[in-house]
């Protein structure tokens, strides 16, 4: 869990909303769904209700973090999300040991994406 706290942080999860130019925004963390339910489109399901509810409270952007290259490898498929920045595993130095701790991580979760949706 540390190190992944220091993934979000290499990302810039610290100025969200410098990046993103508004203080309006929500953050969805830790998407994930059992292997037993996948392919049942629970997540986009999920994504899709947060959209809505982000929207009725004034909500400019969604935004989340994810370890996974298909935000990079099949855009079209994101829903409206782009890719604001990203971080390829395998030249990640972790700031405390200066270790390549991702070093050998593959395809697909050898990138860690930051993305983001306006919603107005």
């Amino acid at each position: 869990m540390f190190i992944c706290v220091k993934l979000m942080v290499a990302i810039g999860v610290n100025q969200l909303s410098d990046i993103l130019g508004t203080k309006k925004f929500w953050e969805m963390r830790m998407g994930t769904v059992h292997p037993s339910y996948r392919r049942k489109g629970l997540l986009p399901e999920l994504t899709k209700r947060s959209t809505v509810l982000a929207k009725q409270r004034g909500i400019e952007k969604l935004v989340a973090c994810q370890t996974y290259n298909k935000a990079l490898v099949e855009p079209s498929k994101m829903d409206g999300f782009e890719v604001i920045r990203h971080i390829e595993l395998k030249n990640y130095l972790d700031p405390v040991t200066g270790h390549k701790v991702f070093s050998g991580m593959k395809p697909p979760n050898d990138v860690q994406v930051l993305i983001a949706k306006t919603l107005t």
